[in-house]
């Protein structure tokens, strides 16, 4: 038996802090007591000391260790799969795998009643969690395989045993929910660091004996927000097991909402056939196993939020069909903003402002342009110029000459359009305004609120940089830009002001002379009195813009002031500025499990397109059956967030967000209660036995990562065999460790000692 310390800090930390209390102690507690009699003064300062010495103790926590032989038989743990894909039955005659691991158990019977002698057994069922069992049954019902979850188990079961190993029967399949999806691997290695070698054995195969056929569509990705009338794609993957040389009909599915209410799914059909869209395919089958992929799309007629999936017809012999289908939730927008975005797809500013198209409702197509092609232009294709098919135009670094030198001079289509409504927006670059050619048509000169000369055109291969800024310009608001909405990034205006100083400065822009009319005016300048931003306000929507680097801000940690100014030239330029006032809820992601929570997120903006802080929420989930939840909602930092767990049904769940907020309108005070609504659905998928098929591959790495071994089941015989030779350590000894201050004694002596001293001062008038 021996004293050791565990102090609660290194030693040089802990000795500074016991000399400090002492020294605080016999510095500052004499004095206070100097006017009592010694043998008070004597009393007060030695129950002050004690607790300063039972303080001390607590910070080396001091334990008393002994030693002494382990007589304890070693352990080895037989740990039986008891999901329901271990019924499966493509084994030996077909049986199913866990009558294969009790027809192996019972033909090694007397080798584990040989080794028992010497080696405890103990025997264990697993599914989704670790159970202990006198003997394994053919019962094998469990809903999920949980393997990395139960390897957790394991390690907490063995850390108090003496264990020579872990025999895991299992397919080596995990399937469980999100809630219980521990990361096998990694709980393998934590085994590993605690010497807990793993011998797995492996049953099953493809799982093809039992369910024959099965086809399954195994993903689903279209983009969660789309536009009406507009292309949609829709990527999917089917995975066929035994359907070898069979043509599949594929086929894409949209809900059908005529006549539906929120709370009631509507009917899924196939979309009709129009250009260009793809609602059918019949896929062959190539091989026995294999995964298909497939390309469908089709154009939205209408706006709202509904559900698309792709399904697949059920062919001849296939048993499962529930994973014929996926389907998922989009929002198709009605008048979706769109954006031709004309650039060089090497520059760094393209990249950032193709950002926006994270929002809502602005789709930004961006038409790579490569001006440096030798002995040929890039064709722009004049179907982009159709009336109708583009809310606004931006021009970056492209000359004039990639749309004068087509079948036809798109830059007059592209004034037509702009006169019709569309806006436009030319940036910066060493081939724009003036040197790249544009001041040739008049058409286009008349459009833009900037000076262009005829003369200061170069060249295919000629570059002026007589035109530009080559130094660093600090963007600033003018008085006018102080009040225009494509320059609020915040409010009030004293906000805005500071969060513009503090953007990084632009390198270079180009020189632009201001045209001196009513019609136009400056909304930003350089901190030095260079015109950089140019907008014209009676007639179309056009802007110049002298830099193109504001990809800077974004990269110099402004990513929102960026986000937030090019998404407001778009919404000004399409004349969306005024936005709409309304409840928004998102929800990731849209597809779960069934058991999975959920987290929702929502928020009211007002008719700025600003958020309203101080509205309260009301959240409501109605579940496939109807039934009504109150769920409650809560703050996280700027956001309002709401969690649902009760997804224990298959079907769609709605959500429904009730705002409350006051505002004031014509001086007098108003209460709104605006709603919102979504969906997300719980898929109607058998998690056990949608793919059956067994992973030996992850029995192998679990196995090698705690320093066990993987065991084909006709090799357990000799596996008992070694371990019945092996030789048992009996000088393994157990370590007793009592702890002398963690009691309660401990923490009596502390408060006696300290209320003894309170009553002694409040005797002698200290307290």
């Amino acid at each position: 038996m021996r004293l050791v310390f565990q102090p609660i800090w290194s030693w040089p930390t802990v000795i500074i802090a016991i000399v400090l209390l002492v020294a605080m102690v016999l510095v500052t507690y004499p004095p206070r007591i100097r006017h009592l009699p010694p043998f008070f003064r004597r009393l007060l300062l030695g129950l002050r000391l004690l607790a300063a010495v039972v303080l001390t103790l607590a910070m080396l926590r001091p334990a008393l260790q002994h030693r002494q032989p382990d007589t304890d038989k070693p352990v080895l743990f037989i740990v039986g799969d008891a999901s329901r894909s271990m019924g499966t039955k493509d084994g030996p005659g077909s049986i199913s795998r866990r009558q294969q691991v009790l027809k192996l158990l019972a033909e090694v019977d007397s080798q584990i009643k040989a080794l028992s002698e010497t080696i405890e057994i103990r025997y264990f069922n697993f599914a989704d969690k670790l159970t202990g069992t006198e003997k394994l049954t053919d019962i094998a019902d469990g809903d999920q395989t949980a393997i990395g979850a139960v390897l957790d188990e394991l390690l907490t079961e063995t850390r108090s045993e003496r264990v020579v190993g872990v025999v895991f029967m299992s397919d080596g399949a995990q399937r469980a929910h999100s809630t219980n999806d521990a990361d096998p691997r990694d709980r393998a290695r934590r085994l590993g660091q605690n010497r807990v070698p793993v011998f797995a054995v492996g049953f099953g195969g493809s799982g093809l004996a039992d369910t024959g056929v099965d086809i399954a569509v195994e993903s689903l990705l279209v983009a969660p927000v789309v536009f009406e009338n507009k292309l949609v794609h829709v990527d999917a993957t089917i995975r066929a097991r035994g359907a070898d040389g069979r043509q599949l009909q594929v086929q894409l599915v949209v809900e059908d909402r005529t006549g539906k209410l929120h709370t009631q799914p509507g009917v899924m059909v196939t979309p009709n056939k129009e250009s260009n869209t793809t609602p059918r395919l019949s896929p062959t089958v190539k091989s026995d196993s294999q995964l298909i992929p497939v390309q469908l799309s089709f154009v939205p007629q209408f706006a709202g939020e509904y559900k698309i999936g792709v399904k697949v017809t059920p062919v001849d012999r296939e048993l499962l069909t529930a994973n014929n289908e996926q389907v998922t939730i989009i929002k198709v927008r009605t008048g979706g903003i769109r954006v031709a975005y004309f650039d060089q797809p090497l520059r760094a500013e393209q990249k950032w402002i193709r950002d926006v198209n994270n929002s809502e409702n602005i789709q930004l197509d961006f038409q790579p342009i490569r001006i440096r092609l030798k002995n040929r232009l890039e064709h722009i294709d004049a179907d982009l110029f159709q009336p109708g098919r583009y809310d606004a135009y931006i021009i970056g670094d492209v000359p004039a000459r990639f749309f004068e030198k087509q079948e036809k001079n798109l830059l007059d289509e592209l004034a037509a359009r702009v006169n019709e409504g569309a806006g436009l927006l030319m940036t910066g670059g060493l081939h724009t305004f003036s040197p790249g050619g544009y001041a040739e048509n008049e058409a286009f000169v008349d459009l833009l609120p900037v000076v262009l000369s005829k003369f200061d055109r170069r060249g295919d291969n000629e570059l002026d940089l007589t035109q530009q800024y080559d130094k660093q310009m600090k963007m600033m608001p003018t008085a006018e830009g102080l009040r225009h909405f494509v320059m609020l990034l915040d409010s009030p205006e004293a906000a805005n002001r500071k969060l513009w100083e503090s953007l990084p400065a632009l390198q270079g822009a180009n020189k632009l002379q201001h045209k001196e009319n009513d019609l136009s005016d400056v909304l930003a300048k350089a901190e030095t009195g260079e015109p950089l931003l140019i907008g014209r306000f009676e007639g179309p929507r056009v802007m110049a813009f002298a830099a193109d680097t504001t990809f800077l801000w974004y990269l110099g940690g402004k990513e929102e002031a960026h986000q937030r100014f090019w998404r407001q030239m778009i919404l000004w330029l399409t004349g969306n500025e005024q936005g709409d006032s309304n409840v928004w809820v998102r929800i990731d992601p849209r597809n779960l499990s069934p058991k999975q929570p959920v987290a929702f997120t929502f928020g009211a903006k007002d008719e700025d397109n600003k958020p309203i802080p101080n509205a309260k929420f009301e959240v409501t989930v109605y579940d496939p059956e109807g039934k009504e939840y109150k769920v409650p909602a809560r703050k996280s930092g700027n956001q309002n967030i709401s969690e649902f767990r009760d997804t224990d049904k298959p079907g769609d769940y709605w959500v429904h967000v009730q705002a409350e907020y006051r505002v004031v309108e014509n001086g007098k005070e108003k209460t709104l209660k605006p709603e919102g609504w979504s969906r997300f659905i719980v898929e109607d998928r058998d998690l056990e036995m949608d793919n059956p098929a067994a992973d030996f591959e992850l029995l192998k790495d679990i196995a090698l990562s705690t320093g066990g071994s993987f065991i084909q089941p006709e090799e357990f015989s000799s596996f008992l065999k070694d371990k019945a030779d092996q030789k048992i350590d009996d000088s393994v000894s157990k370590l007793r460790q009592i702890s002398l201050w963690d009691n309660w004694t401990f923490l009596l002596s502390f408060v006696v000692l300290m209320s003894a001293e309170w009553f002694v001062r409040k005797r002698r008038g200290l307290v």
